[in-house]
């Protein structure tokens, strides 16, 4: 970070290379600086709007849902009405009433932790744990209801460090590609591993769904391009997590075949093995 003559803070990307003489030692060392932060700006106006696409799609999820629940608060207030008489019946009409208004409530909670913009924060956390409440929401949600989800989690794995919000918008926009390759009744499947050399937990999201041709692997990483039917995408899902995973000194690799399926594989550092220079939080 620099700062202008007027206060003003510009990102700034400074480069070295070295200038030797005859004899090949370093004589003079040439750093060349450039302003990066236009560049940063349009990469946070990228994730902003990733985060409201995803949003949209599971606000009408939820939207359908919070539909549902009221209709069953509403039919419950009113059967409470006609059994005034009976103890054991209203108790159990009662714990139903209190059960969905739990349900609208982590609807609320889910729709906030989405909105709110926060600043990074790396810390060691159980990826697993992550996992699990970040598909249990899309389940909750009407995300991924019509589909059959297999969780494999491996627990000698999961402690890395990283910033959950980045992590929980990196598995819900791999699980929502992966709901949109599918037809209703298709399996999800989300794994974590240790790798070979013991260094990195490895998340596999996949899918039984249509695949991506072959040709289409080389620019799905490239901002606003989509295999996906007009407004069923924007074409920034992938790029975004690519990002996180680049932020987490990660690694990102996709098998596809057309009709058979997807499988995304994030390699994420175990906690012992990596450092942050900043934002880093034990």
């Amino acid at each position: 970070m620099r700062y202008t003559r007027e206060g003003e803070p510009r990102h700034v990307l400074i480069s070295a290379a070295p200038i030797t003489g005859e004899d090949g030692s370093v004589e003079e060392v040439s750093l060349i600086y450039k302003d990066i932060t236009d560049l940063k700006q349009a990469h946070e106006q990228l994730l902003r709007t990733e985060k409201q696409a995803t949003l949209g799609i599971i606000a009408g999820s939820i939207g359908h849902e919070l539909n549902n629940l009221v209709g069953g608060l509403l039919l419950h207030a009113q059967v409470l009405k006609e059994v005034d008489k009976e103890p054991e019946k209203v108790r159990e009409i009662a714990d139903l009433f209190c059960a969905n208004l739990e349900k609208v409530a982590l609807h609320g909670k889910n729709l906030l932790s989405l909105s709110r913009p926060t600043s990074p924060r790396f810390e060691p956390m159980d990826i697993n744990a992550v996992i699990n409440e970040t598909t249990d929401t899309l389940i909750l949600t009407g995300v991924l209801k019509h589909f059959k989800v297999v969780r494999d989690l491996c627990k000698e794995s999961s402690i890395v460090y990283g910033d959950r919000n980045l992590l929980e918008q990196l598995i819900r926009n791999l699980e929502i590609n992966a709901a949109h390759a599918m037809k209703m009744g298709g399996k999800l499947e989300v794994r974590t591993r240790l790798s070979e050399d013991q260094s990195d937990c490895v998340l596999t999201i996949g899918d039984d769904g249509c695949g991506i041709p072959e040709e289409a692997l080389e620019k799905i990483f490239q901002p606003f391009y989509t295999t996906k039917s007009e407004g069923q995408g924007t074409g920034l899902g992938l790029p975004i997590v690519k990002d996180i995973v680049e932020k987490h000194n990660g690694t990102i690799r996709i098998e596809s075949q057309v009709d058979v399926g997807t499988r995304v594989h994030i390699g994420l550092p175990v906690a012992r093995d990596v450092t942050f220079t900043q934002g880093l939080a034990i």
